[in-house]
C-alpha cells in the first residue's frame, strides 16, 4: 500500500521513454538470481520488499503511453500478492526449472507493478528470483536495490521495523550535468554526435524468427581460479579483465560468424555514467547509461595477444575522453523536447540505432552485503534485457571471483545450441590465453 505522500503521477525519464521505444528489440526486463544457502524469514523478506517498493514509486506504477508526453501512473492500492509468490520445489532440478521459467517471463509496461518476485524453497534453501522493468532503472541501481533490500531485511530482524534510508530524489538524466563545472556542462550538453551508430552490420548467425522462439537465458561460468589467472596475465600486459573478456568475445564472434581475421567489427559496451558524478550515485533510482564503442577496423589479427593489444589500445584511448559515454544524450533530449512522443518515437527509430552486438559488464555482486540474517549466498547472477533476434548482448557478473556470462535471447533450440557453442569457443580463447 502506498504512503499518503506518494504522488499520483511521475514524469517519464528520457531513458524510460527510449527503453519503451525499443520495446520491439528486447523485453526490457532485468533479471536477478540470488540462491541462498539456508532458509529465509518470509515475514522479513516481505517487509523488506514492501518497504523498498513503497519508497520507490516507479516500481508500483503503470507506464501511460500518452502521445504527447508519457508518464507513470502510480498505483496507490497494492499488496505483496501483486508482486511476490513463494513456491516449494520437489528437488534441486525442480527448483532450477521454477527459476528458469520465472526469469523468462515479462512484465507488461501497463501492469500496475513493475517488479515481480518468486521465492523458491527447496530442502531448507531459498532462492530469490526477481524481475524489474529496465524502464525503471539500470543495472547500476539494480545492485543498489538488492543491497538496500538486504539492509531492510536485517533491520526488520533486529528491530521489528525498518528505518533504512532509500534514495528517492530526481530520476532525470539532466542531473548528471549538475555535477560538472559550468564550462564542462556546456560542452557536454553540446555532444550531439550519435554514439549508437556503428558502420559494421555484423550479426550473430541466428536462425530466422519462428513460432518456436521463446525467451531463454544461456549461461557460461568462468571459475574463480581461471578468473585470477586471466586477471594476473592481463595485468602483466597492461590490460584489464574487461579487455581480456572483450577480446575473447571478439574472437569467438569471428569464429562463429565466419569472418576473416582482417574483417572489421565493432562492439559497443554499456558504460555507467555515474562515473561523471562526484557522488557516484544518482539522486533517485533511474537509468544513466551510455555507450563505449571498441571498433577493430583492421580485424582481430592472428593471435589472442594480437587482438588483446588492439582492444587494450583502443579502450585506453577511449577512456581518456573526459566525456566518455555522454555523446548522443543531448540529441535524444532534443528530440523529446522538440516533438511530442509519437513524433519523437519515429525520429529516434530512424536516427538512433540499437546495437546489433553489445557487452555489459554489470560488475561484482558484493556477497558480504547480501547476507540475510546470517544466511549467505551460494550462487548469484544478474543479467539485462532479453534481446530479440538478430540482437545479442553478452552480460557479465562476478560473484566470489567467479564470472557468470549470460546471453538472454528470444530464440529457438537451434539458436541455443549455437550460443552454447559460442560459449565453448569463448572458453577456448580464454584457456589459450592463460595456458
Amino acid at each position: 500500500m502506498a504512503d499518503i505522500t506518494t504522488p499520483k503521477k511521475l514524469p517519464a525519464g528520457m531513458w524510460d521513454r527510449v527503453q519503451y521505444i525499443f520495446r520491439n528489440y528486447y523485453d526490457r526486463m532485468m533479471h536477478t538470481f540470488l540462491a541462498y544457502d539456508g532458509k529465509l524469514e518470509l515475514p522479513a523478506i516481505k517487509a523488506a520488499y514492501a518497504y523498498m517498493i513503497d519508497k520507490i514509486p516507479v516500481l508500483h506504477s503503470s507506464f501511460v503511453t500518452n502521445p504527447i508526453k508519457p508518464y507513470w501512473k502510480v498505483t496507490q492500492d497494492y499488496s505483496d500478492a501483486d508482486y511476490l509468490e513463494v513456491l516449494h520445489a520437489a528437488d534441486e532440478q525442480d527448483a532450477d526449472k521454477l527459476a528458469e521459467e520465472f526469469l523468462n517471463t515479462e512484465i507488461y509496461f501497463k501492469e500496475k507493478m513493475q517488479i515481480r518476485v518468486r521465492i523458491i524453497r527447496c530442502d531448507d534453501k531459498d532462492t530469490i528470483c526477481m524481475l524489474i522493468n529496465h524502464m525503471c532503472f539500470d543495472g547500476g541501481d539494480l545492485k543498489v536495490f538488492i543491497g538496500k533490500l538486504a539492509q531492510c531485511y536485517n533491520c526488520y530482524l533486529q528491530k521489528g521495523v525498518i528505518d533504512v534510508e532509500i534514495k528517492s530524489g530526481d530520476r532525470a538524466c539532466e542531473q548528471i550535468y549538475r555535477h560538472m563545472d559550468t564550462q564542462k556542462a556546456k560542452q557536454a550538453r553540446g555532444l550531439m554526435s550519435n554514439a549508437s551508430r556503428v558502420k559494421d552490420k555484423v550479426t550473430f548467425p541466428f536462425t530466422p524468427n519462428s513460432d518456436a522462439d521463446v525467451n531463454r537465458i544461456v549461461k557460461n561460468k568462468i571459475s574463480a581460479e581461471d578468473f585470477a589467472k586471466l586477471k594476473s596475465k592481463g595485468k602483466s600486459m597492461g590490460a584489464t579483465v574487461n579487455d581480456v573478456l572483450l577480446t575473447a568475445y571478439f574472437r569467438a564472434l569471428y569464429r562463429i560468424i565466419g569472418l576473416a581475421p582482417t574483417d572489421s567489427m565493432s562492439i559497443p559496451s554499456m558504460i555507467d555514467l555515474r562515473r561523471h558524478m562526484d557522488t557516484g550515485e544518482t539522486e533517485g533510482f533511474t537509468n544513466l547509461t551510455g555507450f563505449m564503442v571498441c571498433g577493430l577496423k583492421e580485424g582481430i589479427g592472428t593471435t589472442f595477444t594480437d587482438t588483446l593489444g588492439r582492444v587494450r589500445d583502443i579502450l585506453e584511448e577511449t577512456k581518456k575522453d573526459e566525456f566518455i559515454g555522454l555523446s548522443g544524450i543531448p540529441l535524444l533530449k532534443l528530440a523529446f523536447t522538440l516533438f511530442p512522443q509519437v513524433i519523437a518515437e519515429i525520429a529516434i527509430r530512424i536516427g538512433y540505432v540499437n546495437p546489433l552486438l553489445g557487452m555489459s559488464n554489470i560488475g561484482i555482486i558484493d556477497d558480504k552485503n547480501l547476507v540475510l540474517g546470517g544466511v549467505e549466498l551460494r550462487d548469484a547472477f544478474l543479467t539485462g534485457a532479453t534481446k530479440h533476434k538478430p540482437y545479442l548482448q553478452l552480460a557479465l557478473t562476478t560473484f566470489r571471483g567467479e564470472i557468470t556470462m549470460t546471453c538472454a535471447v528470444r530464440c529457438n533450440e537451434e539458436d541455443e545450441k549455437r550460443l552454447k557453442q559460442f560459449f565453448v569457443w569463448i572458453n577456448e580463447e580464454l584457456n589459450s590465453f592463460i595456458a
